[in-house]
């Protein structure tokens, strides 16, 4: 069988290439060659990796006055007259040798579709893809393509995912999979399926051990079976109708380590396929370097954290808690942290009628607990990179009888982090304060300012009052709550609120309707109010507020007291529904008899897709059978719904408003539209990255020559041929004075 049919293009398709226009100029993305009312769009790049499916997606549209009895699809690699890997424009489909049982076209030509999927991608499919159509009516045939490729780019499997694939059937799951003993661990796996298929129902199954043993958790017959040891520790997060069937596992444990294998069963009215990944998810169980350590030696006990993690500048606790026999009544109970190992040096320690703090601590370490409480909790305030290391709690019970000492002989691990972003803090001499490093906020949302303090606790002011100020530490005060009273500047009038409550060491404040002009950074100030003194004290390193524009949610457009009001954007998945806002209102006074609802795509004054107008409802073809209003004009409601979605349909989308008055026609519309994306139903790439678009300039620009003058004359036929295009542009509509 030879590398592919059909190879030499037709005379009249080159001048057709000659006189096309492109659509698009990134490195990435879609392409769309326009031979004039004909169109063809297909992605610049895609990515796929190897063992899994990638599909090469193809779209394109053609005059409403032609009427093909049949329409053909060629896919050709390298180059735009390279060999073809898929022709169905015979009785019988062309697959090329190298990719049988690996081609399907999950396109429907009738819907404007080519686009074609490669299963069980190999290294060497690594290439430039072209599509072909053909368009067969009673008096000719019509090919038109792009001569822009589609660049397909493989990727090693390293050992993230596996994927099954046949006859359009895929499984992905991860090859491995680590988890703590102790916690919860989520076990991923998606699948895909040929479009046609429809199930009714879909069942999902885990085995362990192999692909065909034991089964941990099945819902195939209307009711859920979970395996007796892992009873109450499965749930099923994935979510079906987004083809994941992930499993979780809670309260892990060791034993739990071993290969699970997922399952997939649709239930159709006919019959149920099943289909599976023979390779499985390898889970691995860690022991709980976190989390709490104990020690209990004849009735004593003693409970540490085995890590705890803490921000340069900020504060630490190091929990220890402790239990001893109920019939030891300790005189007194004493503690002592220590450093380095159980042995090291002690930084803390109160066994003597003083409590002796080192040095290089001093001023910084709080006992948190209370020993008579049986807790003996340790806090380092501002704390830094040094402090990194192993603490050791030690208890002492001091009996009529002798004292008696017990500790652990596994510290805690303290792991200092960079206050990179999060939270900053300044200490000095117990007192603290907190603040965030930076808030991004959205433009006409609220954000929050936090601040958080703590003092002495044998200061106790009898009030506090709380100071924001803005630029600089020394700058100008937004917020004052001092004196009985609340000061708010000007420019933040009615838009601010004390968020947190002082007595509890809280001094947050909100933003609300939040300006551009409000980014800046904002200072916390604390005034301690004795009866002998007030106390100052704040933080130098202030909170950074960054304003971001609206990007998503509502935009409106408002003049003379019409408004139209959309969404920017709106998401939904290949083969679902989406609804695409719009509300609208007017003056009252206006009585319209009627009133049209227009949809536009691509920009405010390209091509409508819908219009209601004088009780009639005219669709664009692209649309058929797939468009319904969902608002009621007459409530100020004009909402469009899209069933079916389709890549194809990734677009801005514009909603224009017309009122129907006796002596005149009132249109109003937002200029700026509401952006669709589409999300692929099946097996969405999780990271994207850039990738090489190379075009076949050379070679093109050869074959144009060869052409160019033998096929002056046709090309001009050809061009006349086809006549005036088909214009897919509404009429136009009288606009008010």
């Amino acid at each position: 069988m030879g590398w592919g049919r059909r190879s030499l293009i037709p005379a009249t398709l080159l001048l057709l290439l000659l006189h096309s226009g492109h659509a698009a100029d990134s490195e990435t993305g879609e392409t769309c060659t326009i031979f004039g009312a004909y169109e063809m769009c297909v992605e610049k790049t895609v990515e796929a990796t190897d063992g899994c499916s990638a599909t090469l997606p193809c779209r394109f549209r053609f005059p409403s006055s032609e009427k093909p009895s049949r329409i053909s699809v060629i896919w050709r690699i390298g180059n735009f007259l390279g060999a073809s890997i898929f022709d169905n424009t015979d009785d019988e489909t062309f697959v090329q040798e190298l990719f049988t049982d690996r081609l399907t076209l999950v396109g429907n030509p009738d819907e404007r579709d080519a686009s074609l999927q490669i299963r069980s991608v190999r290294r060497s499919d690594q290439d430039k893809y072209y599509c072909r159509i053909m368009l067969h009516t009673e008096s000719r045939t019509i090919p038109f393509e792009t001569q822009d490729g589609t660049s397909l780019v493989i990727g090693e499997n390293v050992a993230e995912e596996a994927c099954t694939n046949s006859q359009g059937y895929e499984v992905c799951v991860s090859r491995t999979v680590e988890a703590v003993e102790g916690g919860s661990v989520t076990l991923p796996c998606r699948f895909a399926f040929l479009k046609s298929e429809k199930p009714s129902n879909i069942s999902v199954m885990w085995r362990i051990g192999n692909f065909i043993g034991v089964s941990i958790f099945d819902n195939t017959n209307n009711q859920t079976i979970v395996h007796e040891l892992f009873r109450n520790r499965l749930r099923l997060v994935g979510d079906l109708h987004k083809h994941k069937a992930s499993l979780q596992i809670t309260d892990v444990r060791r034993s739990d380590q071993n290969t699970y294998y997922c399952r997939i069963i649709f239930h159709t009215e006919s019959h149920d396929a099943p289909f599976e990944i023979t390779k499985g998810t390898h889970l691995m169980i860690q022991d709980a370097g976190a989390g709490e350590d104990c020690i209990n030696n004849h009735g004593y006990e003693m409970c540490i954290e085995k890590t705890v993690e803490a921000m340069v500048g900020s504060s630490a606790s190091l929990p220890c808690r402790f239990a001893f026999l109920k019939s030891e009544k300790p005189s007194k109970v004493s503690v002592i942290w220590r450093i380095g190992n159980y042995l090291g040096y002690s930084i803390f320690d109160n066994s003597d009628n003083q409590t002796f703090v080192h040095k290089l601590f001093a001023d910084r370490l709080t006992l948190m607990g209370n020993p008579d409480k049986h807790e003996a909790s340790l806090q380092i305030s501002g704390v830094r990179h040094s402090d990194q290391d192993t603490y050791y709690c030690r208890i002492i019970l001091h009996m009529k009888s002798g004292d008696i000492k017990y500790q652990t002989f596994t510290g805690t691990r303290l792991v200092i982090q960079d206050a990179a972003v999060g939270e900053v803090c300044s200490n000095s001499q117990g007192y603290q304060l907190c603040v965030t490093k930076a808030v991004v906020a959205m433009e006409g949302g609220s954000a929050n300012l936090i601040c958080r303090f703590a003092f002495p606790e044998s200061k106790k002011p009898s009030s506090i009052s709380v100071i924001w100020r803005i630029g600089n530490f020394l700058g100008h005060s937004i917020f004052e709550n001092t004196d009985n009273r609340t000061f708010v500047h000007e420019l933040f009038t009615n838009r601010l609120t004390l968020m947190g409550n002082p007595d509890k060491g809280e001094a947050s404040i909100q933003i609300r309707e939040v300006r551009r002009s409000d980014q800046n950074m904002y200072y916390c100030r604390i005034m301690l109010y004795t009866e002998s003194q007030e106390m100052p004290f704040e933080i130098t390193k202030g909170t950074n507020l960054i304003i971001q524009d609206a990007g998503i949610g509502e935009i409106c457009s408002s003049s003379n007291s019409y408004e139209v009001c959309v969404e920017r954007a709106v998401e939904a998945v290949e083969g679902g529904s989406t609804t695409l806002p719009c509300r609208f209102a007017f003056p009252e006074s206006e009585k319209p008899s009627s009133i049209s609802v227009i949809w536009r795509i691509g920009t405010f004054f390209r091509d409508s897709i819908f219009e209601r107008t004088d009780n009639q409802t005219h669709v664009h073809e692209l649309f058929t059978n797939r468009l319904t209003l969902m608002g009621n004009p007459d409530k100020g409601e004009a909402s469009l719904q899209i069933n079916g979605v389709r890549h194809s349909d990734q677009n801005t989308y514009s909603c224009r408003i017309i009122l129907h008055m006796e002596s005149r026609k009132i249109p109003f519309e937002v200029l700026e539209g509401t952006n669709l994306v589409i999300q692929d139903a099946g097996l969405p790439s999780e990271e994207p990255s850039q990738c090489v678009h190379t075009l076949a300039l050379a070679l093109l620009t050869t074959i144009t020559l060869l052409f160019i003058c033998a096929n002056f004359i046709i090309a001009i036929v050809f061009v006349r041929g086809f006549g005036t295009r088909d214009t897919l542009d509404e009429a136009p509509v009288d606009s008010a004075p």
